[in-house]
């Protein structure tokens, strides 16, 4: 038998876990698209 006290953390543990993987994916397509679209700066010329 699970309380609420359980309930509510297991609810707000999915809710920080659903905006972590947003977080996550939303910065990785940021990343790689800056890798795959902005050329390579030469450094040593």
């Amino acid at each position: 038998m699970r309380s609420w006290f359980q309930d509510e953390w297991k609810f707000a543990a999915q809710a920080v876990d659903r905006f972590c993987l947003i977080l996550f994916t939303i910065v990785f397509i940021i990343c790689c698209s800056i890798f795959v679209f902005i050329p390579p700066i030469k450094i040593l010329d």
